[in-house]
Order: C-alpha cells, then sequence, then structure tokens
C-alpha cells in the first residue's frame, strides 16, 4: 500500500486499488530510485540492510527508509522504537556512501487500527494524508477481521 502511494505520487499518475497492487521489486525514472525489499549494499556490513522500501530522491539527494509493521496495540510504541533503531546503522552508512541525507520512517497501523504519530509523519513526508492513513487502517482492519474469520472457521 505504501509503495504504491509513492510510486502513484512520484512516477506512475494513477493507482490500482491496493489489494490487488503488486509492487515492482525496482522502479527507476529520471529524479527517483525506488526499491521493495530488496537488500541494500554498502561499503561496511551492517546487520539490518533489507528495509521494506528504499527510496532515493535523485534531486533532493534524501534517501527514505520505509519499513512497515502491523503489532498488536501494547507492543506499537516498542515496534516503532525498534524499527528506528534497527535501521540506524544503514542509514549512517548510506548517507557517508552516497553523500546523502537518509530518513528512517516506520510506518505501524496496529491490527485495531491504531495509528501513531510516527506513521502520520511519516506519511506526510512521503506526500500522503489522512485519506492515505484512513486507507492503511482499513486495510489493517480488513485483513485482521479475515484472520478472525479463518480461525474461528466462518469463511
Amino acid at each position: 500500500m505504501v509503495h504504491g502511494l509513492i510510486a502513484q505520487q512520484y512516477i506512475q499518475g494513477e493507482r490500482e486499488p491496493y489489494y490487488l497492487y503488486q509492487p515492482a521489486r525496482v522502479i527507476e525514472s529520471e529524479s527517483l530510485l525506488l526499491y521493495w525489499d530488496r537488500t541494500t549494499y554498502t561499503a561496511r556490513t551492517v546487520a539490518y540492510n533489507r528495509p521494506d522500501i528504499t527510496m532515493k530522491d535523485k534531486r533532493k539527494k534524501l534517501v527514505y527508509l520505509v519499513d512497515t509493521a502491523v503489532p498488536n496495540n501494547n507492543n506499537l510504541v516498542k515496534t516503532v522504537c525498534h524499527k528506528i533503531e534497527k535501521y540506524a546503522d544503514l542509514r549512517m552508512e548510506i548517507e557517508n556512501q552516497w553523500n546523502v541525507q537518509a530518513k528512517i520512517l516506520p510506518i505501524m497501523v496496529s491490527s485495531t487500527g491504531v495509528v501513531p504519530q510516527s506513521t502520520v509523519n511519516a506519511v506526510n513526508e512521503l506526500g500522503g494524508g489522512i485519506r492515505e492513513i484512513r486507507a492503511i487502517q482499513k486495510a489493517a482492519l480488513l485483513h485482521t477481521a479475515s484472520i478472525v474469520r479463518r480461525f474461528i472457521g466462518d469463511h
């Protein structure tokens, strides 16, 4: 869903529904490089080098490391902190090696639709707004309901 937002915003124009969207592993234009679930190699080995989305804005010399998760409510803040700490070394290596500014954007929504302020800030940073946040919430809630239905046997 977040990959689709970025691709629509910067490259492709019209977006298909999130449940049909299949992200391309690499999308490149003259101003943007967008990786989906790809290892980022650096001169120094770092433990965590595979964020969900790596976006390089060539014009602004800015790299976003976007990682997403749908934790339970009680783990939401802990997961946000973990994602930021997890990619700190990769952010520093990218800044040094690519000569850009890098930012870690954790995009989290709990399984019951709770959205932390860090997610709101991250979505805004990527050019989205309340509409995109509500769509992310809706997707998380629908998937949670689907899991519950499968578990209790009510297909």
